[in-house]
């Protein structure tokens, strides 16, 4: 697992002075990638973790079945919370990569062990979307908070993979009304993982989609595939789901796997977007689950929901990343400002 902290990208602003010449020269070795089969998840998942873990076992068992090598589960796939309370009641704390659960570690690491156990019965490589992390911190109210994380694991059930997500996600309109920051705190650091079926995975979640800088890091340190488990609501992904999913692909050249949510988690309330989507470096959508087409009431039907998307990444993909890159950085004083 490579990781770096954001603090070298922001440096690189506020280090320089007026219009600078920054070259980025990167060169990354060749990784070869096979034909493979993935199997995308697209899930309606409900605040009980037992409905959660017994739905995400069918998926793998099915995944396994089928010869898939990795499965991707979306954002907060073991628990949707119906309410703040619910959110901080359910987290967990989670152990950092690279991390094999031993025999007894079941009530200390619950969810971790569900994972790392399941990967490892059915041979899977296992995105599990991202779960909440307990934490010892604090937000600026003092109240408590988490982490929305990110979780991969490989098929000898070792986590080899934890991302904590960076951007935090709002929306306040008449439609809908959600602040991830009352309960979440954002990460600090960024995670490629190699050597998976699909090369190397560059890990985000969600709202990181609409930030690029954070999708040419990724592939600037290796990463060959860009996943994205996300729990988008109705608006935004009208709006913006594909479009954005499609510019990440085109601007880096990687693959992108984006599992989702879908449907109407309980009755009345949240609803998730759906499409859970592959695409391809060229931008062009390799399979789509469908979801909501626009923004409509109720729920979606259930043909939609708790399935898996399988895709055949056909064929031997060699990727070698060489860039030399001039970015122009400008940077006004006040006094650049007036006599503008």
């Amino acid at each position: 697992q490579l990781s770096f902290s954001l603090s070298l990208i922001v440096n690189i602003l506020f280090t320089t002075s007026l219009i600078v010449g920054v070259v980025f020269a990167s060169s990354a070795p060749i990784e070869t990638m096979g034909p493979t089969r993935i199997a995308v998840s697209q899930l309606c998942s409900l605040p009980s973790k037992a409905h959660n873990y017994a739905l995400i076992t069918r998926l793998a068992s099915e995944a396994s079945s089928k010869n898939a090598s990795m499965l991707f589960l979306p954002e907060v796939c073991s628990f949707m919370p119906s309410s703040s309370n619910e959110t901080l009641e359910n987290a967990e704390p989670y152990p950092d990569a690279p991390y094999l659960p031993g025999p007894g570690e079941e009530k200390a690491y619950p969810t971790l062990s569900f994972f790392s156990s399941l990967a490892a019965s059915k041979k899977l490589w296992i995105s599990a979307g991202s779960v909440h992390e307990s934490s010892k911190t604090q937000g600026p109210d003092g109240k408590a908070r988490v982490y929305n994380t990110g979780l991969l694991f490989d098929p000898t059930g070792t986590l080899r993979g934890k991302y904590r997500k960076v951007h935090l996600f709002s929306i306040d309109t008449p439609a809908v009304r959600l602040s991830e920051a009352k309960t979440t705190l954002p990460g600090d650091s960024l995670h490629v993982v190699g050597g998976t079926p699909m090369g190397s995975l560059g890990m985000a979640i969600c709202y990181d989609l609409r930030f690029p800088y954070l999708s040419s890091s990724l592939r600037s340190s290796g990463a060959t595939t860009l996943i994205y488990p996300s729990a988008f609501t109705v608006p935004t992904g009208v709006k913006a789901w594909e479009t954005l999913l499609r510019a990440r692909a085109i601007e880096t050249q990687c693959f992108i796997v984006a599992s989702a949510q879908v449907g109407e988690h309980w009755k009345g309330g949240r609803r998730s977007y759906g499409h859970s989507l592959v695409v391809g470096p060229d931008g062009s959508v390799l399979a789509d689950a469908g979801g909501y087409d626009s923004v409509v009431e109720g729920d979606v039907e259930d043909t939609k929901k708790d399935l898996n998307l399988y895709v055949d990444v056909g064929g031997e993909v060699s990727v070698h990343r060489e860039r030399n890159e001039i970015l122009q950085v400008e940077r006004h004083t006040r006094e650049d400002v007036a006599n503008n």
